[in-house]
């Protein structure tokens, strides 16, 4: 040991240099590593002006993007020439290897109903967790007592029979019978419409709701048109090429009556009779223009239609501490001719054929919730008219607790999949779609009107646009207290008591809009939350993806919607009248239809990836920072747009391809909005007259 020490160099700096020197090492390496790990993983939704700016391009190689390329890479089809036929370039594989599932009328890439339901059916039938919100426990309690088959089949009739009768006076069809009973020197048409529409959600004649006012900056309570049958859309009742599906409509209001004890002699007469009346209320409301800035007092609207006391009618939907109804107490009556004509044909018609509409259109609603018999012949008529085919019952069940309580869904959703720093990429990819707009808006010469575009620019700036969760969902205290006023009957009541105190919830919820004194928390929260969650997901967003298909796909959805806000086919008529000319020479191959879907969407659509692709080329030539995908020998740009193509993905059953036609196919969503794309022709490098690059196109902003 001493030798050792002996031969050691004299100088007694030399531990302390060596000591510095081994520091500078590894912070040189460590720089490195950390220069490494950045360049290659720094978070993919990154602004592309916080990072820095230069030529550099990294592959992101994390879970979600794998998964992306994958999927990307399964779905397209690379032998088909993207500037002849984008759609097929985008989706050929998965459209081949895809079979619709038994019970559905499509299959797509997008995040689905099925995929909700299935998520949401999981996330509800999971055990009671101890800090759970009493409004989460709430929507579980509603849940279970829909899938309560046990005592649905063993009381189900019953259950409807008795709450008719009890409440309403009964449904004249049903006879002596039990839920029947009914007296027609009893009949009051203020009771049955209060009742119907206080304390089962079911409107005939009228409705009324609060809705918010831009002009005064106000909720005004608006008196407007009641519902029709079954049928999903008004024209069914009159239109030449329907009587095969009111021919349906009266065999279903005829088994639903039979089922619950009619006699087989006068069920369908009265029933066809029911069918008889709608049509001519079908077309008085086609034929009279709506009134929308039809103030009226009470009195008024007494004086005009005096066979409803809309006194009673309004105190009972109004409680004091949101309004005193008065005299002078003010409606917006939105279907004033229309109303007019409404009592002029109920009174030509007897108060029995009028009981027998009004309780149809309370029955109608609950019979896919009672027993199976009940639930088939509701299919049964489904199937005719909207190729719908029968349903697992979870699915019915999914939705009317999504429909009715949906913050306590999106709770239950947010804290199994959206976690609040994908929630604030979420809010920042929403502001800057909306600045974007905003900006293009200013600078479009396609509003016939300057005034329409300062205005629609003021729509843009204000709209409301629900996407992911608001954050009083995620705090307890806050989504309970929007629940507080919802209580079921009793413990174990079953799912017909259950609904009927959601649908009087809801309608409460939505007249305490009225109070003067609410502050912009209340409003909020009686608004309540309808999340779109199916686009806070992949394939459309994940908080790991690169930032650009982020906004390719979910910024562009936030566009449409922003647009949609503004009344698009109002203020853009010429980029309105090109899109319909446009989309009117699409086909499906499936069929040569060309089901154009509505106007307004088809609007939308183009202007949101106008938007999105305006943000993108605006970040792209301030700096080059983007990642690629694995896999995949395309650039940012082309996977920009084939991101963006994927999500509109669809394949049809036959019979649903035959007869969908409300609803843009998403082929023609694709092709349109690619077609009209400048930035698309030269990402893919498609020359002018490529089918995928017209010369002409139609230019939404």
């Amino acid at each position: 040991m001493m030798e050792d020490n002996e031969n050691r160099p004299k100088n007694k700096n030399y531990g302390v240099c060596a000591f510095w020197c081994l520091m500078m090492l590894l912070l040189l390496v460590a720089g490195l590593v950390f220069a490494i790990v950045y360049l290659t993983l720094i978070g993919p939704n990154t602004k592309a002006e916080e990072v820095q700016t230069g030529p550099v391009s990294t592959v992101c190689n994390n879970t979600a993007c794998v998964s992306l390329a994958h999927s990307l890479l399964q779905t397209m089809d690379s032998s088909v020439d993207p500037c002849n036929d984008f759609y097929d370039y985008a989706c050929g594989n998965w459209i081949k290897n895809t079979i619709v599932p038994d019970g559905h009328d499509q299959a797509k890439t997008m995040y689905s109903d099925i995929d909700r339901q299935q998520d949401l059916r999981v996330l509800l039938e999971a055990p009671y967790k101890s800090d759970e919100p009493e409004a989460v426990k709430k929507a579980r309690t509603l849940y279970d007592s829909c899938m309560d088959k046990e005592t649905r089949e063993a009381n189900g009739i019953n259950i409807i029979n008795g709450g008719t009768e009890a409440a309403f006076g009964g449904w004249p069809v049903l006879g002596s019978n039990p839920g029947g009973n009914f007296n027609a020197d009893n009949f009051d048409m203020t009771a049955m419409m209060t009742g119907l529409f206080v304390y089962a959600g079911s409107t005939s004649i009228a409705r009324a709701t609060a809705k918010y006012y831009e002009d005064s900056k106000e909720f005004k309570l608006e008196i407007s048109a009641g519902t029709f049958t079954a049928m999903p859309n008004i024209e069914y009742l009159v239109g030449n090429n329907y009587q095969k599906e009111r021919d349906a409509l009266v065999d279903y209001m005829t088994n639903v009556a039979l089922i619950l004890g009619a006699n087989p002699a006068i069920a369908r007469p009265e029933m066809e009779a029911v069918v008889n009346l709608e049509k001519k209320l079908a077309l008085a409301y086609l034929d009279n223009q709506p009134t929308p800035d039809n103030v009226m007092t009470v009195r008024e609207m007494q004086a005009m239609y005096p066979d409803i006391d809309w006194t009673v009618f309004l105190t009972t939907l109004i409680p004091e501490s949101v309004a005193t109804i008065t005299d002078d107490f003010k409606v917006v009556n939105v279907d004033g001719d229309y109303l007019t004509e409404v009592f002029r044909i109920l009174s030509e018609e007897p108060a029995r054929l009028i009981a027998d509409w009004m309780l149809w259109l309370c029955d109608k609603d609950a019979t896919p919730y009672l027993n199976d018999e009940l639930r088939n012949a509701h299919y049964e008529f489904m199937a005719i008219v909207e190729g719908t085919p029968d349903r697992e019952y979870y699915q019915d069940c999914v939705d009317v607790v999504h429909t009715l309580l949906p913050s306590a869904t999106a709770r239950l959703y947010a804290d199994a999949n959206l976690p609040t720093e994908s929630q604030t990429l979420i809010d920042g990819i929403a502001e800057n779609i909306r600045t974007t707009l905003t900006d293009l808006i200013g600078k479009s010469s396609s509003f016939m009107v300057v005034a329409a575009k300062e205005a629609t620019k003021a729509a843009v700036k204000e709209a409301i646009i629900s996407v992911g969760v608001p954050d009083y969902v995620r705090e307890n205290d806050a989504l309970d207290k929007e629940h507080e006023n919802l209580e079921y009957p009793a413990e174990g009541s079953d799912i017909f008591q259950n609904f009927l105190a959601v649908l009087a919830f809801r309608i409460q919820q939505n007249v305490a809009l009225l109070r003067v004194d609410n502050t912009e928390e209340d409003i909020e929260r009686l608004m309540g939350a309808t999340p779109d969650i199916g686009i806070t997901q992949p394939p459309v967003f994940s908080k790991d993806y690169p930032w650009y298909v982020n906004y390719g796909n979910l910024g562009a959805l936030i566009a449409s919607k922003l647009t949609l806000a503004t009344e698009p086919a109002d203020n853009l008529g010429g980029a309105a009248s090109c899109l319909w000319k446009q989309y009117g020479q699409f086909s499906l191959p499936e069929n040569g239809r060309t089901p154009l879907g509505d106007e307004a969407d088809i609007i939308a659509d183009n202007a949101g990836l106008q938007v999105a692709t305006e943000y993108f080329i605006k970040q792209l030539t301030e700096s080059d920072k983007l990642m690629t995908l694995t896999g995949l020998d395309l650039t940012q740009q082309q996977l920009f747009f084939l991101n963006n193509a994927q999500l509109w993905c669809e394949k049809y059953s036959y019979d649903y391809a035959d007869e969908f036609e409300n609803v843009t196919p998403g082929r023609f969503r694709v092709e349109g909005m690619m077609q009209n794309s400048a930035a698309f022709s030269e990402a893919f490098k498609c020359s002018t007259g490529n089918r995928m690059n017209p010369a002409s196109k139609c230019v939404v902003l």
